[in-house]
């Protein structure tokens, strides 16, 4: 089973750790691991799809930005149905993504969330004489603009 969040980091931060509490509590014998670039090895994720615990039962695993590295990827995406079809929980978070490997993913997960980074529009400065240059610049379009 696989949840699949991507977009804004700040949402993705907030959506994945509400998410891993609730299957927690639902689940309070469920293993957790966090899998990264940092710690990721191949043979863990092919332990991860197809092992259980004896003690424990289901195991939740998060994912988090392994889409990005083109090595970890190319793993992932030849190991994702496998990984959908496992009795074990995958919550992968990405926050920049291509459009072939998001298909890939969104065809095999159990739910896709995408979060909208929030612009904020920036305040620019005014200078009291911006009107005055374009004037004498001639500027007729950024006259108006500033009019």
């Amino acid at each position: 089973m696989i949840y699949f969040i991507y977009g804004d980091p700040n949402q993705i931060f907030n959506k994945s750790n509400k998410l891993i509490d609730s299957l927690l509590s639902k689940n309070p014998d469920a293993t957790f691991l966090k899998i990264d670039y940092d710690n990721f090895e191949q043979y863990n994720i092919e332990e991860l799809i197809s092992g259980q615990s004896l003690f424990t039962g289901k195991q939740i695993v998060y994912l988090k930005r392994l889409l990005e590295n083109t090595q970890t990827s190319d793993y992932i995406l030849k190991k994702i149905k496998e990984i959908s079809q496992s009795n074990n929980i995958f919550i992968i978070t990405e926050e920049k993504l291509n459009k072939p490997i998001l298909a890939k993913v969104e065809k095999v997960a159990e739910k896709v969330q995408k979060f909208e980074s929030r612009k904020i529009a920036s305040k620019r400065d005014s200078n009291v004489f911006d009107i005055a240059d374009a004037l004498g610049n001639r500027d007729t379009k950024k006259l108006w603009l500033l009019y």
